[in-house]
């Protein structure tokens, strides 16, 4: 999973859209280093702020949803989508395990 730094009104924003859209998300929240030390070289960087948040839609029913209503136009997204709508066709939800 890829982590991009959003502010916590943009984040809301885009679920309060998706719940517009019927779609269920969910916002989480955790602390996170202010410094972070780049590892190919020896340069320290502060992050702009110590808060990270992940939105998660989950429950095959909105993957769906948000497949056919939002959707990516980055290719290599739009496969990984494709992917998981095949796992989910082909995997009881129980069965299913996501790890970041």
């Amino acid at each position: 999973m890829q982590r991009v730094t959003l502010t916590a009104h943009f984040i809301i924003s885009v679920s309060h859209l998706l719940r517009k859209l019927d779609i269920d998300s969910k916002i989480y929240t955790w602390k996170q280093q202010l410094y972070v030390k780049d590892p190919e070289g020896r340069k320290i960087y502060r992050r702009k702020q110590d808060v990270a948040y992940c939105l998660v839609i989950s429950r095959r029913e909105n993957i769906v949803k948000f497949a056919k209503k939002v959707g990516f136009r980055i290719r290599r997204k739009q496969k990984a989508l494709e992917d998981l709508l095949q796992k989910y066709k082909s995997t009881p939800i129980y069965q299913l395990n996501f790890r970041s």
